[in-house]
């Protein structure tokens, strides 16, 4: 699913852009779904979503690079279209009146093309887009598992009656249901939480605060996982982690970077560490996989309670998409979104087994607080993807006792940051990797996205003043800016 619906959505726009650019016109439509943008979760189908979510972020990006260039680039986000690829519960139930046939989505979906970055061509569709925006997201997930379950169980309840009848095809029908309505199996907005005002995050920070910082080692386990622990946030998360008496399962592509961290925490902290070597760009492969069959033997009968999913790549950054080698991108997806769905897919099992965990993904304010980051574009898109993947995670897994975060910081004063950043006025905004998680410790568990530190939720909530062009037209000045400084040096 990641390689046809985001990898191989981008490896073809990256081939068709430079003959657009030097034509200076062209037009790019990428199919998104309402479920990643009308929709707060959609559980039980976590990855179709989350994957979707990736294609409008980075949809949105191009559109704010390209434009300029005579190129206009575009999401579709339909919601139920009358195909065989929706199930026949759906085509029979209420929806039914606002499935388009796909004829009539087509002609639709042609008059929007060149129509601003995000559409939802028909009118029905355009319809349900407003009744999903009256509901309160936590009415949306409520409302999204209670029904992906019945469509679950109306799936299973298909295969076994084509099996006791040895009726193929419907067996085949329904396998095609069921690996749609139970994708999440595999892993065993309506804007509320993006548009929360400052009062509320205010108040919610210092709520926080004045608590009694929750016992992590108690409440989840006596082992937590840190990916990309040897530096920046990772190593301060690790220490603080460390600092609360749990042990540490730490993984990284270094060998003996590894072994000097867990060497460092075992002298400051009484705790014992365990190091697996496994470089995360490699996810996927031969060797990824042998990565990962000794990863799951090394967690094998640990009480683990507490994933942080911090390994990252930023670069490519300050490039257009046409300019940026292939490798290089493929690398940034593999990281940031495929390697941490694994890893992730590795744990869930024994917390769901002893019902209880913590799964923290790390994100970035550029994905959720931003409406487009050009020049990084598959960056903020692979967090995108983090986000709708950690809320319809904690939406599917809450019940059996699991906390899954996306925690989205703005900048962090790590090597990641550039110095143009780290000397201009957002400087007076950005926590050292230290103040950051210990601030990050304190928001485990509470709610599907977080930005835990109080300069990065005044920073949020400054964003959400702004108007979506006005953020567009300052993130493409300021990165253009950053381009032209990366270029100046080299």
């Amino acid at each position: 699913m990641v390689r046809v619906n985001l990898w191989a959505l981008t490896e073809v726009t990256a081939a068709v852009l430079p003959g657009m650019v030097e034509r200076r016109r062209g037009a790019i439509v990428n199919m998104g779904s309402a479920s990643s943008e009308a929709i707060p979760s959609f559980p039980l189908s976590t990855m179709y979503a989350a994957t979707k979510r990736y294609v409008a972020k980075f949809s949105r990006s191009l559109y704010v690079e390209y434009r300029s260039k005579g190129i206009d680039v575009q999401c579709q986000a339909p919601f139920f279209v009358a195909t065989r690829i929706v199930p026949s519960a759906i085509r029979n139930n209420w929806l039914s009146p606002f499935l388009p046939t796909p004829d009539a989505y087509a002609a639709a979906a042609t008059r929007w093309i060149g129509h601003g970055p995000l559409c939802s061509p028909t009118v029905a569709h355009q319809l349900l887009w407003c009744l999903a925006g009256v509901l309160p997201d936590a009415v949306h997930d409520w409302l999204r598992l209670r029904e992906h379950r019945r469509l679950r169980t109306l799936s299973f309840q298909r295969i076994r009656a084509a099996s006791a009848t040895g009726r193929t095809k419907a067996k085949s029908a329904a396998e095609d249901d069921r690996s749609r309505a139970g994708m999440a199996l595999h892993l065993s907005g309506s804007r509320g939480v993006y548009t929360a005002t400052f009062s509320f995050r205010l108040l919610a920070y210092l709520a926080l605060c004045l608590r009694q910082p929750r016992d992590l080692r108690r409440h989840y386990g006596a082992w937590a996982m840190v990916t990309g622990p040897t530096s920046g946030i990772g190593w301060s998360v690790a220490l603080e982690l460390a600092s609360r008496g749990i042990n540490l399962v730490l993984l990284d592509l270094d060998a003996a970077n590894l072994q000097e961290t867990s060497d460092m925490i075992k002298s400051r902290h009484a705790v014992t560490t365990k190091t697996v070597v496994f470089d995360l760009s490699l996810v996927g492969t031969p060797q990824g996989d042998e990565s990962m069959r000794r990863l799951r033997a090394a967690i094998e009968g640990l009480d683990l309670g507490l994933l942080v999913n911090n390994a990252g790549v930023s670069k490519p950054s300050g490039a257009y998409l046409h300019e940026v080698d292939v490798e290089a991108w493929v690398k940034m997806v593999r990281v940031n979104l495929w390697a941490l769905t694994e890893v992730t897919a590795a744990v869930l099992p024994g917390m769901v087994q002893r019902r209880r965990g913590a799964i923290v993904n790390m994100g970035s304010a550029s994905s959720e607080a931003i409406p487009s980051f050009p020049l990084s574009n598959i960056y903020a898109a692979t967090k995108r993807y983090v986000a709708k993947f950690s809320r319809s995670l904690y939406v599917e897994y809450r019940n059996k006792g699991v906390d899954v975060q996306c925690q989205a910081p703005f900048f962090v004063a790590t090597r990641m940051v550039p110095r143009a950043i780290r000397d201009n006025w957002l400087s007076s905004f950005l926590p050292t990797p230290d103040a950051y998680a210990a601030a990050a410790m304190r928001w485990i568990g509470h709610g599907p996205l977080c930005s835990p530190t109080v300069g990065h939720q005044l920073l949020w909530c400054l964003a959400r003043v702004l108007p979506d062009a006005v953020h567009d037209w300052l993130r493409l000045r300021e990165h253009l800016r950053l381009r032209a400084r990366l270029r100046s040096r080299e």
